[in-house]
């Protein structure tokens, strides 16, 4: 072999070593580097000074860079973002604890709904606010000339098939007095003041003295007394349902019967007014009902305490129908709502804090009875005619997922916290009692 051969030989050959060796140079060796070595005339490898003219350095390739900053830089990443996903699915699983069971400020009622929900009843819930006294009554729409206009679910564009959708159950935010409060107005009222101050329900005691054993306390009413229920066993619903029905063995009349009934059974004389002032036209029902309820103010003194008796509707943007879910002793009811009008629409109603005191005692008494019946009390800026007496309130018994079963069972228990509420005595009968009575 010639010493060039011996020269090509030996620098083709990488000298393998590991990355933290030193050499006499003081260079470290990395595995794959080439060596640089001098070539005798004999063949052999001589030691750097002596060389000939053979001798070759071969060059080192670059040097294959430390890993450990591209490790560390890696775990920086994996950590990054496995810290940002986990930043977004609890603050996804807070939120959606938040809507169903803290104060966010915004409750299941018509369009103030879960976030991606649509209104079900958007033009109900202007038309509400619209033709309550103290609202906008110079602003007309189309519909509003049409006394058989129906308010039901059309998101701007008719229903042009008889599509079904499932009905879901959920227990929607709930809790007492203090814990909850869905505020729409601009106003902050001092609940803990309001709850510890004297209400309407304080002077339930002297009615009987000043008008006699015999004389009513309580009114129920029904501004839309249309509003129906899904029919027993339904899961599913189809678009173009109205949810609304003039026979008062189907629609919210029959709730407010049952409550009726059950005040009357604990010793509270009740007024059961069973018109349905939605039946002839939506557009003046309020006004209507209004009329109504001063009539009877005026021919009873006696009548402390207005209940508004209505439904709710919910549907989600995947068109489900969502019916509110309670549970009392196993038996399956419908939750329920307090909504207490203001004067910041406009209306005549300067005294409405003693609504709202009112309605913070009789949310603690339902969510004593049972924790998940009560909705958040609802706060708004229409008053809904409430200005008429202290003791008015408007409740909203279920949605119209609910069956008519369920919403009675509701009344049932409202009723039970009403009596508790104005009385501070126990029920003469459970609500179970009740239940087997009027909800068989």
């Amino acid at each position: 072999m010639t010493d060039h051969e011996t020269a090509a030989c030996l620098g083709a050959i990488p000298l393998p070593a590991r990355a933290d060796d030193e050499g006499d140079d003081g260079k470290a060796f990395y595995e794959g580097e080439v060596l640089p070595i001098t070539v005798t005339p004999s063949g052999g490898i001589a030691d750097g000074a002596e060389t000939s003219d053979l001798t070759k350095d071969i060059k080192r390739p670059p040097a294959r860079k430390n890993g450990a900053l591209s490790r560390i830089a890696s775990l920086i990443l994996c950590v990054f973002f496995c810290s940002v996903s986990l930043f977004f699915l609890v603050s996804y699983a807070a939120d959606k604890a938040e809507y169903y069971f803290s104060g966010n400020g915004k409750p299941f009622y018509m369009d103030e709904v879960l976030p991606g929900y649509t209104v079900m009843r958007a033009e109900e819930r202007k038309e509400e606010e619209k033709t309550d006294v103290g609202a906008d009554e110079n602003t007309e729409k189309k519909e509003d000339a049409d006394p058989s206009f129906d308010p039901t679910p059309r998101d701007g564009t008719e229903n042009t098939q008889d599509s079904s959708h499932p009905i879901v159950s959920e227990t929607l935010r709930y809790g007492d007095a203090l814990s909850q409060l869905s505020n729409e107005t601009s106003f902050e009222p001092d609940l803990q003041a309001l709850l510890s101050g004297m209400c309407a329900a304080d002077g339930y005691g002297e009615i009987a003295e000043k008008y006699g054993d015999s004389a009513p306390a309580v009114l129920i009413v029904h501004t839309h007394g249309t509003e129906a229920f899904a029919p027993e066993g339904a899961d599913t619903y189809c678009e173009t349902d109205p949810f609304r029905s003039s026979d008062a063995d189907e629609n919210v009349v029959s709730v407010g019967r049952v409550i009726s009934k059950v005040l009357e059974s604990e010793g509270i004389r009740t007024i059961h007014c069973t018109e349905m002032f939605d039946e002839e036209s939506y557009k003046d029902s309020y006004s209507r009902s209004r009329a109504s309820v001063a009539e009877y103010l005026k021919e009873y003194p006696s009548l402390t305490y207005v209940f508004d008796v209505h439904r709710d509707s919910i549907v989600t943007d995947r068109l489900e129908n969502v019916k509110t879910s309670s549970s009392f002793n196993g038996a399956g009811t419908a939750q329920a709502m307090i909504v207490v009008g203001t004067n910041e629409a406009g209306a005549d109603h300067p005294n409405w804090n003693e609504n709202l005191s009112f309605a913070l005692r009789l949310q603690n008494e339902m969510f004593s009875l049972c924790p998940t019946l009560p909705r958040c009390v609802n706060l708004r800026s229409a008053a809904f005619n409430q200005g008429l007496s202290p003791g008015y309130l408007l409740i909203e018994i279920g949605s119209s997922g609910n069956t008519l079963k369920e919403a009675e069972r509701c009344g049932v228990l409202f009723a039970l916290a009403v009596s508790k509420t104005l009385t501070g005595s126990e029920p003469s009968l459970s609500a179970e009692e009740y239940f087997e009575i009027f909800t068989p």
